[in-house]
């Protein structure tokens, strides 16, 4: 009897302890993968942000205002939608 009371003494002093242990550890556990969730998030926002700016930098430093327009109206006219059906109803 006196081993069953020592063993389970022991259990609830290691229960005890490991829930102390988890409420103080589980919200800092929470920050960390929190920061380091958000940290990786603003990275590939960052990357992504970056390589969208360059291209779109490159494109509008190699050509001039005039090219700009140009392309565009190039683009507009070469713009083909499809051929046109006039369907008529049948009574």
């Amino acid at each position: 009897m006196d081993e069953f009371l020592k063993y389970f003494l022991y259990f609830l002093l290691f229960y005890f302890f490991i829930r102390i242990i988890a409420k103080w550890l589980w919200p800092i556990l929470l920050k960390l993968m929190a920061t380091k969730f958000r940290n990786s998030l603003e990275k590939r926002f960052n990357q992504e942000f970056q390589n969208r700016y360059r291209d779109h930098f490159n494109k509008s430093t190699n050509t001039s205002p005039s090219q700009k327009n140009d392309t565009k109206l190039k683009t507009k006219k070469n713009h083909q939608v499809g051929e046109y059906i006039d369907y008529e109803e049948i009574d």
